[in-house]
């Protein structure tokens, strides 16, 4: 009987949590019309964010990009990289991050905040090697105002929780923009928003402007 009883909470408390996370959860749809352009850059140079948890522009990963006048626009914004996140301390949960900026904004979803929330890879508890190369993806959009050139960069960045920071190393980089007049948007960020993942890192949101 004691047994079930510790399951049964065991399992209220995760629905309770559950239901905490669906309540906070935001979500955001977009349209838009025929596209108007596209722009890539590629970079093939071997890169390390040396050990630093302050977001640092991966090398070639920048573009200006043009949009047409007559209505707000939307950039569809892909980035992918063979990249390896390594190091840190054995049994302490690091990863490696990106973010996506346009004109100094980080583009969605960004969970409401510009934090170092999104991991591109993982250290696996410590667990991973410089020889652990794996592709990884990543896909964001933003709206825009009509007309002019928008800065478009990818910033890496690590987490560190141990005494030892991880290294985050990335290969034959991408960068694909879009672009695509603006139909409409829906939904956006709420007033404020709570811890969405694990205490140790992920600070509580802060609010931000609808994008």
């Amino acid at each position: 009987m004691r047994q079930k009883l510790v399951v049964g909470l065991s399992i209220g408390i995760a629905a309770l949590l559950g239901m905490a996370t669906m309540a906070l959860a935001v979500n955001r749809t977009v349209s838009g019309g025929a596209n108007t352009g596209i722009a890539i850059a590629t970079s093939d140079d071997n890169s390390i964010v040396g050990s630093t948890t302050a977001y640092t522009t991966l090398p070639g990963m920048t573009l200006s990009v043009n949009t047409p006048d007559g209505s707000d626009s939307i950039l569809d914004i892909r980035f992918s990289a063979e990249s390896a996140c390594y190091g840190g301390d054995v049994g302490s949960p690091e990863w490696c991050s990106v973010q996506i900026l346009v004109d100094g904004v980080q583009a969605i979803p960004n969970n409401c905040r510009n934090a170092m929330d999104f991991a591109l890879d993982s250290t696996d508890n410590g667990s991973e090697s410089s020889a652990s190369w794996e592709s990884h993806a990543m896909e964001r959009w933003i709206r825009v105002a009509k007309g002019g050139a928008h800065r478009v960069l990818v910033q890496g960045a690590v987490t560190q929780f141990g005494s030892v920071a991880p290294t985050f190393w990335t290969g034959e980089r991408n960068l694909t923009v879009e672009t695509f007049p603006r139909i409409a948007t829906a939904g956006g960020c709420p007033t404020t928003t709570g811890p969405t993942g694990p205490s140790r890192g992920q600070a509580p949101a802060s609010p931000v402007a609808d994008q």
